[in-house]
């Protein structure tokens, strides 16, 4: 790199070469002969940076070779954290009308010269055409009316509000910024805060009135610290209506207390629900959105009480539901599986479940996962998660697992062509007899039964059974130190069987018998 060069030099004289060369050759110029021509050229001027916002996808692999360059995820990520001259300042104005999309990491953080350049220079807004805001690490609300201005054409917001200190001075920075961010974007159709303090009030959202896209993460925090006004209230949440513009919705539903009267809350665009919070205010919610749009559900939260199953089976039926993911942690309450999933069996699109509980929460039966094959036809990830955690004693008969039997495998070959993941704790349900006829199960591509057999007779029993119903399944993964049961169907796919006999003893650490192998 020439010595005599800085930094933001040699980018300004990268993008005037490219401007020269694209005006004599279509096809574009190389990089070598970019790079030769910048590190000669002793001028340059000022359309190299309009050039920048308009060609930056077709120079990423010359934007590496400058000192302090971050390229990351697309994007060309410029270092501020030194003095910034004025004159560079200016001339970054002078061009900033072609930004639309500015994000900014905030570490380290953003050199107090900057601030200070932008803001004396009395240029309101910087970017007026700014349509979509990442910030995270540091408050803005000195810069935000010096970049955007009010009634701007803001379409998208990206931002962290994680207080410097728990100082009630950084928590009211904070609550500035909320409250500024309809009048700088009134048209906002995206909105997504994150590490959201619990005493910062969200009411000024509710004036938003185009978004159709929220996610509202909080930082962490514990039931006994919400307050009546914290986190999203029922007011705030009422407020937003009408609902119809709602496509995607990420919300904590910990202090949304639904009133007795509550109205059935009607959705006409929603495509994917994320509730966090306790599943019991979850659902009391749930039972009161009506959608036929929505595709993707998702709830993460904890402490349900004893009245969830009764109440999840008044949920209105959600008949275009592709995903569905529950969490069910920390609890000491436990439910038929039946129970849970019951309303869901409704939603014959149904690809993908994925339940997470703790040991003995969530009880399933044979005839629940049978039902779930008939059920969903289109079912392409079956995963059942047993969460652990250092806060969770649960001992005796009911710390089991929430075990799947093996056989029911044969409902979802047989009912489930599409499936392509299979991922639970088994029970083997010994003796598992070879499926006749053979179902020929052709998708199946990952069979985690999370845990291994018990010995040797009965790994040879499951990996027949297993071989009958999947015959091209390739990894089967039994949260073990050798995957016995995968060695075995290995074999069997290569016409091997002689393991089966009890002439034979297998070796499960070298994963084959001692009788010889015929391949």
């Amino acid at each position: 790199m020439h010595p005599a060069l800085e930094q933001t030099d040699l980018l300004l004289l990268i993008f005037e070469r490219l401007e020269l060369h694209a005006h004599s050759n279509r096809e574009g110029t190389k990089q070598p002969d970019l790079l030769r021509a910048a590190l000669t050229c002793k001028t340059f001027s000022d359309v190299a940076l309009r050039i920048m916002w308009k060609r930056l996808d077709r120079i990423h692999h010359l934007l590496r070779l400058i000192p302090g360059i971050v390229m990351r995820n697309g994007f060309c990520l410029f270092p501020v954290w030194e003095p910034v001259a004025a004159c560079h300042i200016q001339r970054f104005c002078k061009y900033a009308s072609y930004v639309t999309s500015l994000d900014y990491s905030g570490s380290p953080k953003i050199h107090p010269s900057v601030c200070e350049g932008l803001q004396s220079l009395r240029l309101s807004p910087v970017l007026p055409n700014l349509q979509q805001l990442n910030w995270w690490g540091v408050p803005i609300d000195g810069l935000l009316p010096t970049l955007v201005a009010e009634n701007s054409s803001l379409l998208s917001m990206d931002i962290s509000l994680r207080p410097e200190s728990n100082m009630p001075d950084s928590i009211a920075e904070l609550q500035a910024i909320v409250h500024k961010l309809h009048t700088h974007g009134p048209r906002m159709q995206r909105l997504r805060l994150t590490d959201i303090p619990v005493g910062v009030s969200l009411q000024r959202l509710a004036q938003l009135k185009h978004l159709h896209d929220l996610l509202l993460w909080f930082e962490t925090y514990t039931l006994s610290d919400i307050r009546p006004g914290d986190l999203l209230t029922w007011d705030t949440f009422h407020a937003m209506s009408p609902f119809d513009r709602f496509r995607r919705l990420d919300i904590d539903v910990s202090n949304l207390h639904l009133p007795s009267d509550c109205p059935s809350l009607r959705f006409v665009a929603l495509e994917m629900l994320t509730l966090r919070g306790p599943l019991s205010l979850a659902t009391a919610l749930l039972v009161h959105i009506q959608s036929d749009t929505l595709m993707s559900l998702n709830h993460s939260g904890i402490d349900p009480d004893s009245g969830l199953p009764a109440l999840l089976n008044t949920a209105p039926p959600f008949p275009h539901l592709c995903h569905l993911r529950l969490e069910v942690p920390h609890t000491l309450s436990r439910y038929p599986g039946r129970d849970i999933l019951s309303r869901f069996l409704l939603s014959p699109r149904l690809q993908t479940l994925d339940i997470s509980c703790t040991p003995g929460s969530i009880l399933f039966s044979k005839d629940d996962f049978v039902e779930m094959a008939h059920a969903w036809p289109q079912l392409t990830e079956l995963s059942l998660t047993v969460l652990r955690s250092r806060d969770i004693h649960v001992d005796g008969p009911d710390a089991r697992l929430p075990s799947v039997p093996l056989s029911v495998l044969e409902a979802f070959a047989r009912h489930c062509p599409e499936l392509r993941e299979w991922s639970a704790p088994v029970i083997y349900d010994t003796p598992l007899q070879t499926v006749s006829p053979p179902v020929a199960h052709e998708n199946l591509e990952s069979l985690f039964v999370s845990t291994p057999a018990p010995d040797t007779p009965t790994a040879g029993e499951a990996a027949r059974f297993v071989y009958s119903i999947f015959p091209s399944v390739q990894t089967i993964y039994e949260r073990a130190a050798y995957r016995t049961i995968e060695a075995m169907v290995r074999c069997l796919r290569m016409g091997r069987q002689d393991f089966l006999s009890g002439n034979s003893e297998w070796d499960s650490e070298s994963g084959e018998g001692d009788t010889a192998s015929s391949t």
